[in-house]
């Protein structure tokens, strides 16, 4: 059969057609450019269609067949990366085109955002696991295409909304990874390798779709004997916390950089400022809290508006600090305890800064 044959084909109730001779030929086709990364951009053309193919059908096709598939592209791209980091001091037309590759390879993959839940919950083991091993090799560089992080960013989220099924079935493994890369990202921002300008909302955004329901870290407070046959649920529940605790943390890196990002307002500023009063300079910070744009201004405001706004240090704090009172309400008293200490902490610490916390309460 050929690789081009019509995926839509009827199939079973393992998730759709099958064809082995179309597994072959892509089995064949990724090891070639697993072996030669180098040669892939000479490879890709002839089989970029194959894969577009299975994954714009991915709803009607065997489950084993797409997972495969997607676990290939991470694989080829985890090589190509590999090769564009051992080449990074060489030409840069040497290297462009291996990152063009990636972002082909990861547009493939993008198309799973809009498979049925079924579907997607079918390799979400395997986009969890690529998606760190591509992080874990060189984020840096992966992230020098702007639709790569865009990408992963949306793939993220989407793993986000499998994570009650992931917690109970394979002990919150998918969750683990898919926070793994959400670490490096945040690395990342913290030592500036990548613009938080850029980035930090989106991060913000993706962090907060992770949040456990309430209805998983409820059953962390139950009796680990009260309908628990087996050693399953525990590990559900232990996930589920362990989960919430590591967002905790990472929202309060966050907040660490938006910290770091009003000292290098403050160093910057010039000389009249500096001797201003915190007195004089907590007035003059009003009348800016009330001139902030609208709601209707903003929508009707360019793109680049609206990313500074969001992107100044007090914004970026405000906006982290929401993002943890949502834990305040948690389910469970961990949580909620881990919660109150770090949202006391940062109220302390930043009482440092009048202008800072005249704005934000002003807010």
């Amino acid at each position: 059969m050929s690789p081009h044959a019509d995926v839509r084909a009827s199939g079973d109730a393992d998730g759709g057609n099958y064809s082995p001779a179309s597994v072959f030929f892509l089995e064949l086709a990724i090891s070639l450019v697993m072996r030669s990364p180098e040669r892939a951009p000479a490879i890709w053309p002839s089989i970029e269609r194959s894969f577009q193919r299975m994954l714009e059908y991915a709803d009607v096709l065997h489950h084993f067949s797409l997972e495969r598939a997607v676990s290939g592209l991470l694989g080829m791209a985890v090589k190509i990366l590999e090769c564009c980091s051992e080449h990074e001091s060489a030409a840069r037309e040497t290297t462009i085109p291996l990152l063009e590759l990636i972002e082909r390879i990861l547009r493939c993959l993008g198309l799973l955002r809009d498979a049925r839940d079924s579907t997607f919950d079918a390799v979400a083991s395997q986009l969890a696991v690529g998606i760190e091993r591509l992080v874990d090799t060189d984020a840096k560089t992966l992230l020098s295409v702007p639709t790569n992080w865009d990408i992963l960013r949306s793939l993220l989220k989407r793993l986000a909304h499998t994570q009650d099924t992931a917690l109970v079935q394979t002990g919150g493994d998918t969750a683990r990874r898919s926070l793994a890369v959400l670490v490096e990202i945040v690395i990342l921002l913290k030592c500036g390798a990548i613009e938080p300008a850029l980035y930090f909302a989106d991060v913000l955004d993706t962090l907060s779709a992770f949040m456990p329901s309430d209805r998983a870290l409820a059953a962390s407070s139950s009796p680990l004997s009260v309908g628990a046959k087996d050693g399953t649920a525990a590990a559900g529940r232990m996930s589920a916390v362990e989960t919430a605790s590591k967002l905790i943390v990472l929202l309060h890196d966050l907040q660490d950089i938006a910290k770091s990002r009003l000292a290098d307002n403050d160093s910057a500023s010039s000389p009249a400022a500096l001797t201003t009063s915190p007195i004089t300079a907590g007035r003059q910070l009003l009348p800016r809290a009330h001139t902030e744009p609208s709601v209707t201004s903003m929508v009707s405001a360019p793109l680049s508006i609206l990313r500074l706004t969001k992107s100044s240090p007090l914004s970026m704090w405000i906006s982290v600090m929401n993002a943890l009172t949502a834990y305040v309400c948690a389910g469970n008293r961990e949580v909620r305890q881990l919660a109150c200490s770090y949202i006391q902490r940062a109220l302390s610490t930043n009482l440092q800064s009048v202008n800072w916390v005249t704005g934000a309460f002003h807010r």
